[in-house]
């Protein structure tokens, strides 16, 4: 029997668009937090830690299982940008109002692109509306 090594763990990857570490196990993928950071590592460590300990398979134990995926303001802009190419065109083509949209993820990203979306409050939207 083979010993499992580091190599015989899934990637822990950059996942562009939200700028968060992300592993795939099983086909799920899983958010770790802001990648390369300790956290995330550590986040990475303990999921596929208790993934190899558990014959491959995601834990069925609530305790083991990983936490839940936080939506954070970069992956819900992802979305609606996502959103807005499909629904804001004309003759086939991204309207101007697209180009209104990336210009205020824009903004909206660099300055709360990791808060989760749930702490997006009205302070954070009265500071993104005066830029």
């Amino acid at each position: 029997m083979a010993r499992l090594g580091i190599s015989d763990r899934p990637s822990y990857r950059l996942h562009k668009p939200t700028g968060q570490a992300v592993v795939t196990l099983n086909g799920k993928d899983f958010y770790l937090g802001l990648h390369g950071t300790k956290q995330s590592r550590a986040a990475y460590d303990k999921l596929t830690g208790a993934w190899l300990a558990n014959g491959r398979r995601i834990p069925d134990d609530p305790a083991q299982a990983p936490a839940i995926e936080v939506l954070t303001v970069v992956m819900l802009c992802a979305q609606y940008l996502r959103h807005a190419k499909a629904y804001y065109r004309k003759d086939g083509e991204p309207t101007n109002t697209v180009l209104s949209i990336k210009a205020a993820i824009r903004y909206l990203r660099d300055k709360f692109g990791c808060l989760a979306a749930e702490k997006f409050g009205p302070l954070a939207l009265q500071a993104l509306q005066q830029r």
